[in-house]
């Protein structure tokens, strides 16, 4: 049967075994969160900063197409208004053949330039080959013949030319003096022109850019997979229909290119110049593939998943051999219950000592070694915490900047150790005004204090400014090279309020606290400045002027 002391020690065993498993289960789960959460927000980011860069080209393409299309549209006005002078050159049109030519050389946009008569003939063209032959039969005469609106641009479905060039069409109709349909005049639009702007958009490899007709057949594809498009292949893919026909004139979502295919993610575009009247709206079509985008974040994904993986074993590995020889030597070590007990106390002791020391090393880390003030560390911690505080509670900040006036005339006349003596003094004088918990003062650097005042407003600010300055001047510390302060050590005070904003900064209440410092000791120092926001009156020797840096 076991002793006491035995059957004691054995059981604060087993509870140690328990907390450290314990503790390490919820170490992994804590690190395998933050991993998880870490990995997620990296997503959100790629995924937003894609859609911005697609969206992005998008808006590119939209200004580029959009301006041609302006540019074709005044062209094809111009040609319908020339045309009654045209005729009146003979049948032939001779003077509009070399017009149409001129039109054609200036638009980089547009392949050929046509006028047909009310039968679908062409009467006049940049192109000697098409001159005479009859296109009635073309989707973009048949809706433009049928159009009621002499001012509305009629946007023909792309189709094969007779010059075997896949192409889209623009047409604007020609009426009699009766305002009955006598013909069109015709831009087809160049698609290697279009080809070239597309091409010009394409950051990434996986990336297509395309253009369709309103009504959703595709009129160029870049880079176009396998052969080059024509009439039996020029439908638009699933996705189309559903997120831009009918709707918005600007969209992103994440879809399948095809059915059964890889995701991408799809920013579109109508293209429709406020200046121009069009029966149907070209659309630019931005793509890349979800799995190519997120390839990088996926590998770094599996790398990190792997290491976790390796750690677990290896943690759980390591502790289980570690308490299995700590369960060896603790049986082996029965019979000296009491001394192992006395031991555990030395530990514990020292433990509770090691922790002391931490803490009091941290301490010092945020005080400031001459003066022993909290230090630059310290306010910029306690700066972000209050001011997200005074956010979160719509309450206002203030801060005081403190400057020793003519400091470096004192340690040439006095030494560096009487100087290093007196910031000393000050810092205890300025610790000793602030009577609140939660107020600070901290050495900013050289001979210059910053006091945190959370939730303080501008009358509190400039009276605890003052009042500071005053304590600091009733010390009588002897100055001999201060002409400002009557012989004797003297401060200058820039006080900022400010209530935090959600798009401000913590940096701007001291920058504003630092200009009204430079006003202070600009006007003569011994005083105290406040930053111009605000109207309250100034206390006693307080100047709230509100000019600015010089």
């Amino acid at each position: 049967m076991a002793t006491p002391a035995p059957r004691a020690a054995r059981s604060r065993w087993l509870n140690v075994f328990l907390m450290e498993w314990l503790f390490l289960v919820a170490g992994l789960i804590l690190l395998g969160a933050y991993l998880v959460y870490g990995q997620w927000r990296e997503h959100r980011q790629i995924h937003d900063r894609e859609r911005e860069r697609l969206l992005a080209v998008a808006d590119v393409l939209h200004d580029n197409v959009g301006r041609q299309l302006d540019t074709i549209n005044r062209a094809l006005v111009n040609i319908r208004d020339e045309l009654p002078r045209w005729r009146q050159s003979g049948p032939t049109l001779g003077d509009a053949h070399r017009w149409l030519k001129a039109y054609s050389d200036a638009m980089t946009g547009v392949r050929t330039l046509a006028i047909l008569d009310r039968e679908g003939t062409v009467l006049a063209s940049n192109r000697a080959e098409i001159a005479g032959r009859n296109f009635r039969h073309r989707d973009y005469f048949q809706t433009a013949s049928a159009l009621s609106d002499p001012e509305t641009l009629c946007v023909g479905p792309p189709y094969v030319t007779v010059l075997g060039v896949f192409a889209l069409n623009v047409a604007r109709t020609v009426s009699t003096p009766a305002q009955t349909f006598d013909g069109i005049v015709t831009a087809t639009l160049d698609p290697d022109e279009f080809k070239i702007l597309l091409q010009s958009v394409r950051y990434a490899t996986d990336m297509q850019v395309e253009i369709y007709h309103g009504h959703g057949r595709v009129f160029m594809v870049v880079p176009h997979p396998g052969k080059a498009p024509d009439e039996r292949a020029v439908a638009s893919p699933p996705w189309y229909a559903r997120h831009l026909v009918p709707g918005p004139s600007a969209g992103f979502a994440v879809v399948p290119a095809a059915p059964g295919a890889r995701a991408r993610m799809v920013a579109l575009r109508s293209v429709q110049p406020v200046d121009v009247k069009m029966d149907t709206a070209l659309v630019v079509v931005a793509h890349r593939d979800v799995r190519t985008v997120f390839a990088q974040w996926r590998y770094e994904t599996w790398i990190k998943a792997v290491l976790f993986s390796l750690l677990v074993v290896s943690s759980a590995g390591l502790l289980f051999l570690l308490q299995r020889r700590q369960s060896q030597a603790a049986r082996d070590a029965v019979v000296a219950a009491d001394l192992l007990h006395r031991k555990n106390a030395e530990l514990e002791l020292l433990n509770r000592q090691l922790h002391a020391q931490s803490a009091q090393l941290r301490s010092l880390a945020l005080v400031d070694g001459l003066t022993g003030v909290a230090n630059r560390r310290r306010l910029d911690e306690q700066l972000d915490a209050e001011w997200r505080r005074c956010l979160r509670e719509a309450c206002s900040l203030a801060v005081l900047m403190v400057d020793v006036d003519h400091f470096k005339r004192y340690n040439d006349r006095y030494g560096h150790q009487a100087g290093d003596a007196c910031l000393q003094v000050i810092a205890q004088a300025l610790q000793a005004g602030l009577a609140r918990s939660h107020d600070l003062v901290a050495r900013y650097g050289g001979e210059e204090f910053v006091c945190l005042l959370p939730d303080c407003d501008r009358a509190g600010a400039l009276f605890k400014a003052e009042d500071l300055r005053s304590a600091v001047e009733a010390l009588a510390l002897p100055h001999e090279a201060n002409d400002t302060g009557g012989g004797f050590v003297t401060i200058s005070v820039g006080v900022a309020v400010l209530r935090p904003s959600a798009g401000g900064r913590p940096e701007d209440v001291l920058a504003l606290a630092d200009r009204a410092l430079y006003r202070a000791k600009h006007q003569g120092r011994n005083r105290v400045c406040a930053s111009p926001d605000g109207a309250a009156e100034p206390a006693s020797g307080t100047d709230t002027g509100a000019s600015d840096r010089p």
